[in-house]
């Protein structure tokens, strides 16, 4: 019994030197050899990410650490990085072999730009990178109402220029099986509006390119916005107007000047930003103003379309009587709005029946997909209010009812610069026909631009029928969308 135990202790003793025991490894003399540290890691790739959007967190794929035996350094040049799903920080530490690491940052708040962030572990590095969205294309933006003219009728409207040009022309073409389109016709370069005085105006970024145009009923004259901006030197703005003494299609321009002018944008100067004109019998008004100072009407000649009191004192800030404030944006959700002066601008006013009513824009635009317009609108019976919206909130105190444009489409990003149009006697296809009929019949629509989240944020106009309910505007389908691109 002895022998057998003995031979067995000695079989295993055996065993265990062949197979190298139980762990590490031996010499040929038969010393046990400790494996070295091994702090290098295998090669990792983070995958780069193109078409973000501006100033959103972007978070890597992650990555497995392999390779390594022990604790190894790690660090992070350009963002913040997270072990293992735990806490993003930018502090160095240490990582082990087998956990996984996300990284992110911050995209750039610029189009067209690359942020870069560096992971290194052990010293193997790898760059995540992300790049935001090509710049969007402007096709239309700022839009005016559109009007009726000729035989057969046709409709026109006007809209911000780019480009160099100062504004665009386009027309509503409702032939085809579904959809109308817009067409781009004429460009009108800034000399043919307003030669004598828009270079004053835009001394800093002397573009040529004027803002938000808005027209008489019949397109004779058309009005709108030759602005600047300074860094530093801050903001500067005119209203002027023209005068075609020809036709939409071969227009002959007379510069009719400047009506209004400001400088700054301070919560007490009526802003001359956006221009809307209204026509109420022989009465004409103006409809201007942009952010902190709110929305303003004044009084126009009709004969001249200037301001009907001291017209030679172009200034916002000479004889401010002459300006009644009809709207504010206070800021929705402050538990103290009149601390807080925020974004309004593009007015639009109609009259329906009895009451007048107000469309404004609240939030800001210009940002493409990031654009937080969205339309808002009250009613009086009297041109210079007070304006209410369905609660009986008066707009100068910050009301305004929800004027829906995108009816739940989320490709309608940042709607805005409302127009109404009646295409009554408008030769339209069946489709759009058969639309207007299921929504009662009524012949009006509502233009607006806004940034289209399916194409990269490009401006277009689009138009959904309009109908009037309980003495409040509705809107209906789309009946009208711009092309991709206009060849």
């Amino acid at each position: 019994m002895v022998n057998i135990l003995k031979k067995s202790y000695f079989l295993l003793i055996f065993i265990l030197s062949s197979c190298g025991g139980g762990g590490g490894s031996t010499s040929s003399s038969g010393n046990i050899i400790t494996p070295a540290t091994d702090t290098t890691p295998s090669t990792f790739n983070f995958t780069d990410q193109n078409d973000v959007r501006r100033d959103q967190v972007i978070t890597s794929n992650s990555i497995t650490v392999v390779g390594i035996n022990t604790a190894t350094n790690i660090s992070i040049t350009g963002g913040t990085y997270s072990i293992a799903g735990g806490a993003y920080i930018a502090s160095a530490g240490t990582v082990t072999n087998g956990q996984t690491i996300t990284v992110r940052h911050t995209s750039s708040s610029s189009l067209e730009t690359i942020t870069n962030t560096i992971l290194t572990i052990g010293g193997v590095g790898d760059t995540f990178s992300s790049t935001t969205r090509d710049r969007p294309i402007e096709l239309v933006h700022d839009p005016s109402q559109f009007f009726v003219t000729g035989i057969p009728k046709k409709v026109y409207g006007y809209a911000s220029g780019q480009n160099s040009d100062a504004i665009n022309t386009y027309e509503l073409i409702f032939s085809g099986l579904t959809l109308g389109t817009v067409s781009k016709k004429i460009s009108i370069g800034a000399d043919a509006l307003a030669q004598s005085w828009w270079t004053s105006i835009q001394t800093w970024n002397a573009t040529g390119e004027f803002d938000a145009p808005s027209i008489t009923k019949n397109g004779e004259f058309i009005f709108f916005t030759a602005y600047d901006e300074h860094e530093t030197l801050g903001v500067k703005d005119a209203i002027g107007f023209a005068e075609n003494v020809g036709s939409i299609g071969a227009p002959n321009w007379l510069d009719e000047g400047i009506i209004l002018q400001s400088v700054g944008e301070g919560p007490e100067t009526p802003r001359t930003m956006d221009p809307s004109i209204f026509e109420d019998g022989t009465n004409f008004y103006l409809i201007f103003g942009s952010h902190a100072g709110g929305i303003y009407i004044a009084d126009l000649n009709d004969g001249t379309k200037k301001l009907a009191n001291s017209p030679n004192l172009t200034s916002t800030n000479q004889e401010s009587s002459r300006f009644t404030k009809i709207a504010n944006n206070l800021g929705e959700n402050d538990p103290n709005p009149q601390n807080k002066l925020t974004g309004i601008e593009a007015a639009y006013l109609h009259k329906n029946g009895s009451f007048y009513y107000l469309f404004v824009n609240f939030g800001s635009c210009c940002s493409d997909l990031d654009s937080t317009y969205k339309v808002k609108v009250g009613r009086s019976s009297t041109i210079t209010g007070p304006y209410l919206d369905k609660n009986g909130v008066s707009m100068i105190d910050g009301g305004g009812s929800d004027f829906d444009l995108s009816r739940g489409e989320s490709r309608i990003i940042g709607p805005g610069h409302v127009g109404i149009t009646d295409i009554n006697g408008v030769t339209i296809n069946n489709w759009i026909q058969d639309k207007i009929t299921a929504f009662g019949g009524s012949t009006e629509i509502v233009t607006f631009h806004y940034y289209d989240g399916s194409q990269n944020g490009n401006s277009k106009l689009g138009a959904n029928l309009l109908k009037w309910e309980d003495g409040w505007p509705v809107t209906g389908d789309l009946v009208v969308d711009t092309p991709n691109s206009f060849d």
